[in-house]
């Protein structure tokens, strides 16, 4: 399949102290030979920490793939697309890091009463 790339954007989300990870990229449409594929491929996300190598996170048929709630600390990222005929060579690896998102204090509403009637 011919190597595609992809590119990170950062959702803002409602959660206290996380924000979504979304990895989007380019569709496979051909495979090595420039032949139309017949059917749309899959995809694998695969994510690498300092703890572990590149594994399989997640499988996917659109274009996107988003991680609610993403672990802390520096990952990269790839990926493949796979079909019948096998897998392509990954796509370009994107280094992320991931810092907790400080609590943000929302005051409470102050409510002034109206003025007593005849005032």
């Amino acid at each position: 399949m011919k190597l595609f790339s992809f590119l990170l954007s950062f959702l803002i989300a409602g959660a206290a102290y996380a924000l979504p990870l979304e990895i989007i990229w380019n569709a496979v449409t051909t495979d090595e030979s420039g032949a139309t594929l017949l059917a749309p491929p899959s995809y694998r996300v695969y994510r690498k920490t300092t703890l572990e190598d590149f594994k399989p996170i997640a499988t996917t048929k659109n274009r996107r793939w988003t991680w609610l709630v993403p672990s802390l600390g520096r990952a990269e990222y790839y990926v493949t697309a796979f079909n019948e005929n096998g897998e392509s060579r990954p796509s370009n690896t994107i280094a992320v890091v991931v810092e907790r998102v400080p609590r943000q204090e929302v005051a409470a509403p102050v409510v002034v009463p109206p003025p007593p009637a005849g005032s």
